[in-house]
């Protein structure tokens, strides 16, 4: 397995360890690094098709956990 190096905003990335909860949720895009944010509250186009995208390439995102204590 080829090792990739990808650049991630650390300061986002606490961010979205911080605020992940059932509602809200975010997930690192392993090609770019960007982090994208879901909302179950969010009823748009733009967000059904991030949440098909997801579920369509769904190696190409991780899930950004909960971070620190429950």
């Amino acid at each position: 397995m080829e090792k990739k190096t990808l650049h991630v905003d650390l300061g986002e990335l606490c961010n979205a360890m911080d605020n992940s909860s059932y509602e809200n949720q975010y997930y690192l895009d392993l090609k770019t690094g960007e982090i994208l944010f879901i909302s179950e509250y969010m009823d748009d186009e733009e967000t059904s098709k991030l949440k098909d995208q997801i579920e369509e390439e769904f190696d190409r995102y991780e899930l950004i956990p909960r971070g620190g204590v429950p």
